[in-house]
């Protein structure tokens, strides 16, 4: 198995659909499999995706216990080489999954591989930041940011050097203690 996808939903049953519709519309070249943890939906989300996507493994839990706990529920079932956490709102453009996962596959230097991402109009949505220092810190909590967005200043601190274009391949730096 290439890659396993996991998707945290809560009543959100129209994005959901839309989401596994462009999933396997959009991925041929690998092999995947889905897992939707549905965190106690009363929208019908449970039924759509046992309806429309047999081949989707459900977990449906009574209560909504929140997007890092359904996670792991699913982390504990997964086969695939790879994991992909999946918002539900997400539409897979241009075999992105399969472009994803063959280029994690060239490069045996990469942990992680955050893709870009795109908001409904189809501008860039900044994914990534930069690691938080004192000056930013005070920035986000006094909220000047707000007041004034044009000094250069500010967009240097929420930027730090980041290409927030997406237009190359970037290191995010840091690593976890004992990995």
């Amino acid at each position: 198995m290439d890659i396993s996808i996991i998707i945290v939903n809560w009543n959100t049953r129209q994005m959901l659909d839309n989401c596994l519709n462009s999933i396997y519309r959009e991925t041929r070249k690998i092999t995947f499999e889905t897992f939707v943890v549905d965190n106690g939906s009363y929208d019908g989300s449970a039924g759509t995706v046992k309806e429309k996507y047999p081949q989707v493994r459900l977990i449906e839990n009574r209560d909504d216990l929140g997007f890092a706990a359904a996670n792991n529920q699913a982390l504990k079932l997964v086969s695939g080489r790879y994991v992909l956490i999946l918002g539900p709102d997400t539409i897979i453009l241009e075999n992105a999954i399969d472009k994803g996962v063959e280029f994690m596959d060239s490069r045996s230097d990469i942990s992680i591989l955050g893709p870009k991402a795109f908001n409904g109009n189809m501008t860039r949505r900044k994914t990534v930041f930069p690691d938080p220092f004192m000056a930013q810190q005070i920035i986000l909590l006094t909220k000047i940011r707000y007041f004034f967005p044009w000094l250069k200043i500010i967009k240097k601190i929420q930027s730090r050097g980041f290409d927030f274009d997406y237009s190359r391949e970037q290191q995010v730096k840091g690593h976890i203690e004992g990995a």
